[in-house]
């Protein structure tokens, strides 16, 4: 991670560069970005969620959703996301509040953090960032997940939230 800070071009470069031009569809493309940046990092789990712009809600269980790592999918993220909504009413979870809040957020102490969904009992370290446009309109939100505590540091998040930022002008002009 350290290295991160004085590459952060070389960064940005040798993860998105090698996708953007390509042909793959918007979706594609974030599954080839979310896929890279997890194995470059080396985070066990991310996941894209995408608005759905038919409510006026961001609910992982109704939009569509990229997910990388082990057993980790639609079927155990909407159980989980449940678990936590009769556990604590009232209560948002990390990627609702970044949806929300337009602003990138993350947890070194992930099983201490009242905004963290427990989905996977081995995290330790989530970050989020909204992928947003230039107007502020949230399409999505882009999350990692270690199994390392304390992973995340301001040099790491800050450059993971400048490629998601970047990436999502390439997502939206794929999806037109």
């Amino acid at each position: 991670r350290a290295l991160l800070k004085e590459n952060r071009r070389d960064f940005y470069d040798e993860i998105i560069d090698p996708i953007e031009d390509t042909e793959l569809d918007h979706f594609e493309f974030m599954e080839k970005l979310l896929s890279a940046i997890a194995q470059k990092i080396g985070v066990k789990y991310g996941n894209v969620s995408f608005r759905t712009f038919n409510t006026p809600a961001f609910d992982m269980r109704d939009s569509e959703n990229i997910f990388y790592g082990p057993d980790y999918d639609q079927t155990v993220v909407a159980q989980s996301l449940k678990d936590f909504e009769d556990q604590n009413a009232g209560k948002t979870g990390i990627i609702r509040y970044v949806a929300e809040f337009k602003d990138t957020y993350y947890t070194n102490n992930a099983k201490e953090d009242d905004k963290y969904v427990m989905v996977k009992e081995e995290v330790h370290s989530e970050m989020s960032a909204p992928m947003k446009d230039k107007y502020g309109i949230v399409y999505g939100v882009f999350s990692l997940s270690s199994v390392h505590k304390n992973f995340f540091n301001e040099v790491l998040v800050n450059t993971i939230k400048k490629v998601v930022e970047k990436a999502t002008q390439s997502f939206i002009q794929k999806k037109e």
